[in-house]
């Protein structure tokens, strides 16, 4: 029977063999498994926060990808040019965005641009730093468009596999992605309402009555769409503008959603001044014979008003009064002579 000095003694064997061969079988693991998580996936993101009654706008959004300044005290350098592209293969790319009718209710959309690291253009290991900004800085009226500038920096290791690091340049806080705001909003001031409404006035003014209107935009954004509500109702989706035939009766209203600074508008009431009525417009930038006319600055209400009191014609009038005359004589008369009768008889 074996001491227990013995079994001892190869138990700690056993420990000493089981933990060499864990201690070598490091570094192979090491040397297969990289250490980066990867580049697959990477990506820039545009978010385009709305107002929920406009459209998206049809526009793109361009970004470019430019080497970044050095930083040693991090052991950090320029990276290689073209060592990170867009889909394309290009230092420049864009995002693009369209209407649709689903738009509405959304207060915000965001699309993204796929990047690729171009694994050759990194020679030896080390962090290679770039520098992401949006360049259309303009181009869509309303939109404000983004300054930010982001970081990204590639990680090549010793055993060639990569990883990357997004950073905020303006206060060099980590992100976890890459987002770029831009703003087209009504809260804000960015996106105007027009209103157009209708009041009937009178005695003889018909409340119930459909007037007909024609209204008309003038956009100074191309291929700008608006979203048009009837007394809070939708009325007209992904209108682009032209003259659209509409109707509104005493109290009713419509409002064209979304247009954006330097928009101009044309109003015509079919049948202004007509049918006994006398037309009036309010707050309009120019008004003649039912016509308003003006350029968006701030949400607006243009206001029509049909009045139709109930006074006489004055050919009615006129045609009464000789009779009237006569009539005021005769009692005049009358009344003369019959007082001069009396006072005869006396």
């Amino acid at each position: 029977m074996m001491s227990k000095a013995k079994f001892m003694k190869k138990m700690a064997a056993v420990v000493i063999a089981g933990a060499m061969m864990t201690v070598m079988a490091v570094p192979v693991m090491a040397a297969t498994s990289p250490i980066g998580e990867g580049v697959d996936g990477l990506k820039i993101s545009k978010t385009l926060e709305k107002y929920a009654n406009s459209y998206i706008p049809n526009t793109a959004f361009s970004f470019e990808i430019t080497p970044g300044a050095a930083d040693p005290d991090n052991k950090v350098e320029s990276g290689p040019a073209g060592g990170v592209t867009f889909g394309n293969g290009s230092t420049t790319g864009s995002i693009e965005f369209s209407s649709a009718k689903g738009d509405i209710g959304k207060n915000e959309e965001t699309k993204n641009a796929a990047l690729t690291v171009n694994v050759s253009s990194f020679a030896e290991p080390g962090i290679y730093r770039y520098v992401i900004k949006e360049s259309s800085t303009s181009g869509f009226e309303g939109i404000v468009y983004s300054a930010e500038k982001k970081i990204l920096d590639i990680y090549k290791y010793s055993d060639g596999s990569f990883d990357y690091r997004f950073f905020d340049e303006a206060t060099g806080d980590k992100l976890t992605e890459a987002t770029f705001t831009n703003t087209y909003n009504h809260a804000e001031g960015q996106v105007q309402d027009l209103t157009v409404s209708k009041t009937v006035t009178g005695k003889l003014g018909n409340m119930s009555k459909e007037f007909a209107f024609h209204i008309a935009i003038n956009s100074s954004n191309a291929g700008e769409v608006y979203y048009v509500t009837k007394n809070g109702e939708t009325a007209i989706e992904q209108w682009d503008g032209s003259s659209a035939a509409i109707t509104m009766k005493s109290g009713e209203s419509v409002t064209i959603h979304g247009l954006s600074a330097n928009d101009s508008y044309t109003i015509t009431e079919d049948e202004a001044n007509a049918n006994g009525y006398t037309t009036t417009i309010a707050n309009a930038g120019s008004s003649k014979d039912g016509t308003a006319a003006g350029k968006i600055t701030a949400d607006t209400n243009v206001s029509y008003t049909n009045a139709k009191d109930a006074t006489p014609p004055m050919g009615i009038v006129m045609d009464i009064a000789p009779y009237a005359i006569m009539v005021v004589a005769a009692f005049v008369l009358g009344f003369a002579f019959l007082r001069v009768r009396h006072y005869g008889k006396k």
